[in-house]
């Protein structure tokens, strides 16, 4: 090797450490905000990590009701669900990280806040939710949705009679187009409203053994809040019956098929009461 060529790799190992270095302070040091608030990874350490003090999570990976204090966390598995999944709660959900790792089949969890029966017309508005929830997919092949998911049942009736499980898309892996292409295929397309800064589409359908309202924001986001009262008004002009209001869930999560991702649920804001 000549005493050129071993001057020139040097130099140019140095050009490299240097730069790499250049970034990294640059990463920590320049824009802070921007690497510790909008990196999905960053973002997961620091509520996993920082903001949970030893001895205040509960984590479990089973499928289970987790209570504590004021809420509740419930899975639901389909029966072809295979794979893992665990749920770590910090304190009285100041946060909780979901981790899910299925090749097949559904899962489903979320924030519940249990209330009173209440028929939907007799709930007084307004009703906000609000959450943030930062995902960190590893890999997709399946899919996934987030937003608040509303029970509404009639009693004494089971099946498609009266059992109605309701959801907001917020954010999703598929991209509003895809639903709406996906949605009008199983049910009906009935319009669109402006909620909570953004249009939101709207469909009915039967899916397995009940029926389902859908609202699917146009342009997703990771935070807010949207006000749960407008969204049931807006089904109950719609068609959606005058039954009985059994739960709301925050941030709920549900996954399909091959999913291998973390979700971090945090600023969980639900009704004291209907």
């Amino acid at each position: 090797m000549s005493k050129r060529y071993h001057k020139l790799s040097i130099q140019q190992t140095s050009v490299s450490v240097l730069l790499f270095l250049i970034l990294l302070i640059s990463y920590f040091t320049v824009s802070p905000a921007i690497a510790k608030e909008n990196d999905p990874a960053i973002r997961y350490l620091l509520l996993n990590k920082s903001n949970c003090p030893a001895g205040q999570t509960v984590k479990s990976c089973e499928k289970e009701n987790i209570s504590v204090g004021k809420y509740g966390s419930p899975v639901w598995l389909s029966d072809s669900f295979e794979g893992s999944h665990c749920r770590t709660i910090c304190g009285e959900f100041e946060s909780m990280v979901v981790e899910v790792n299925s090749t097949v089949g559904g899962f489903d969890t979320a924030v519940r806040a249990n209330y009173t029966n209440t028929l939907v017309d007799d709930i007084s508005g307004p009703k906000p939710v609000h959450t943030s929830v930062v995902v960190k997919s590893i890999s997709v092949d399946g899919s996934w949705w987030i937003g608040p998911k509303i029970s509404v049942h009639k009693t004494g009736t089971i099946g498609l009679e009266g059992n109605y499980e309701n959801y907001v898309t917020e954010n999703a892996s598929r991209t509003p187009q895809e639903y709406h292409d996906f949605f009008i295929k199983k049910g009906t397309y009935l319009g669109e409203t402006e909620h909570a800064g953004s249009t939101y589409k709207h469909y009915t359908f039967a899916h397995n053994t009940w029926w389902q309202f859908r609202a699917v924001r146009q342009n997703y986001r990771e935070s807010g809040t949207v006000d749960i009262k407008e969204i049931l008004d807006t089904w109950r002009g719609y068609g959606m019956p005058n039954y009985e209001l059994r739960g709301i869930r925050a941030g709920n999560i549900e996954t399909s098929r091959n999913v291998n991702a973390v979700f971090v649920i945090s600023d969980i804001e639900m009704p004291e009461e209907l």
